[in-house]
C-alpha cells in the first residue's frame, strides 16, 4: 500500500479514536487498576507501519477496552489491518545514576554532553551554518527543555559524568526549537544547536559509527539503522513506523509529537537506547546517511525526529570529515 494511503489511514484512526481533539489531549498513561479507564485515556499514539496501522496503548489496558476500540474502528473507511502495541509510553528518561567513560581519548560525536543544568545527553553530530560549527543534539539536552538561555554553557562530558563549567565548556547554546506543552499544539522535533567554543576541537566522527554523510536517508519500514549513544554505545535497529503521532512524557508534562520515526532493536541487541542516549544521530546502517535525531523511548522502542525536518529548521549542513 502506498505511504500516502497509510498516512491517510493513520489520520483517520486518530480522528475516530479522538486521541487528540480541540479540548486537548488524553492522559499519557492511566493506571492499570483504574476502575474508570476509558478507551481514550488508554491510547498513547498511532503510527503508520508496513501495511498496518499500529495503535499504541497503555500496558494495563483491559481486553474490554480493546474490544471497544475495535468496534469504533469498524467505521474506518480504509481497508487496513490494525495492530495494538502495549507499551509503558514514550518518555524522556534520565540517564542511569552512574558516570560513563568515553572509551576514546579524542572528543567525538556520540559522547556525553549537556547543558550545565541537566544530567547528560549525547552529541549527535557536528553541523555547519555560514562557516561556523555547531553541536546538534536535543532541546532537552542542550537547552534544558526550554529553560535555558542563548549563550548558556554546554559541557563535555555531561554534568552527571563529571563535566563542570567553565573547565569543560565545549559549546554555548545558539538556537533551539521550543517544545510546546499546550494541549492543542503539534511538535515535530526536540532539537537544539550549540556553537563550539573557540579553541575546542571536536571530531565529526561518531564513535564506533564513523563519519556521517551530508545526505539524508528517507525512512521506510524495515530500514536498518544504527547509532552510538552516551549510555548504550553502539546499537542497531530497524524502523517499524515511519510516521508516529503520540504523547511523550517530559517528567510529568505531556507533549504531542507528530510524524516521528519509531525504531526497534535488532538481534543481537535487546535495546536500542536508554536515558542519556538522547541527541544521538540515527543513521542508515549501510550508508551512514542520517535518518533521525533520537529523543525519547522506552524499553521496547525509540523515537526519533525525521532528520530533514531538523535540518530544514536550522538550515545546516552535516560535517562529514575532519
Amino acid at each position: 500500500m502506498p505511504l500516502s494511503s497509510m498516512l491517510e489511514a493513520k489520520s483517520e484512526t486518530l480522528e475516530l479514536l479522538a486521541v487528540k481533539n480541540s479540548q486537548g489531549m488524553a492522559p499519557l498513561v492511566e493506571a492499570s487498576n483504574s476502575s474508570s479507564q476509558s478507551s481514550q485515556q488508554s491510547i498513547l499514539g498511532v503510527g503508520a507501519g508496513d501495511h498496518v496501522v499500529r495503535i499504541y496503548v497503555a500496558e494495563g489496558i483491559s481486553d474490554t477496552v480493546l474490544d471497544s476500540l475495535a468496534i469504533r474502528l469498524e467505521r474506518r473507511r480504509q481497508d487496513v489491518a490494525t495492530e495494538y502495541i502495549r507499551t509503558s509510553g514514550f518518555k524522556i528518561p534520565s540517564p542511569p545514576n552512574r558516570s560513563v567513560a568515553t572509551g576514546v581519548h579524542s572528543l567525538q560525536c556520540g559522547q556525553s554532553c549537556g547543558h550545565v543544568a541537566i544530567t547528560a545527553g549525547t552529541i549527535g553530530c557536528l553541523v555547519t551554518i555560514v562557516d561556523e560549527s555547531f553541536i546538534l543534539s536535543n532541546n532537552h539536552v542542550l537547552a534544558d527543555t526550554n529553560a535555558a538561555h542563548i549563550g548558556d554553557a554546554v559541557v563535555h562530558p555531561g554534568p552527571i559524568d563529571g563535566g563542570t563549567s567553565p573547565r569543560d565548556d565545549v559549546g554555548t547554546l545558539s538556537d533551539f526549537e521550543r517544545i510546546s506543552f499546550i494541549a492543542t499544539d503539534d511538535n515535530e522535533m526536540d532539537a537544539a544547536i550549540a556553537r563550539i567554543v573557540d579553541g575546542k576541537t571536536v571530531s565529526a566522527k561518531v564513535t564506533t559509527v564513523g563519519f556521517p554523510t551530508n545526505t539524508t536517508a528517507t525512512s521506510f519500514v524495515g530500514q536498518e539503522v544504527k547509532k552510538h549513544g552516551r549510555t548504550t554505545g553502539y546499537t542497531e535497529g530497524e524502523v517499524v513506523d515511519v510516521s508516529f503521532d503520540g504523547f511523550v512524557d517530559y517528567g510529568g508534562q505531556s507533549a504531542w509529537f507528530v510524524n516521528q520515526i519509531v525504531v526497534q532493536p535488532t538481534s543481537p541487541y535487546t535495546i536500542f537506547s536508554e536515558g542519556g542516549d538522547s541527541g544521538s544521530l540515527i543513521v542508515e546502517k549501510t550508508t551512514n546517511n542520517p535518518t533521525a535525531l533520537l529523543f525519547a523511548g522506552n524499553s521496547q522502542m525509540t523515537l526519533g525526529n525525521p532528520f530533514d525536518i531538523v535540518r530544514n529548521r536550522f538550515a545546516f549542513n552535516v560535517i562529514d570529515h575532519d
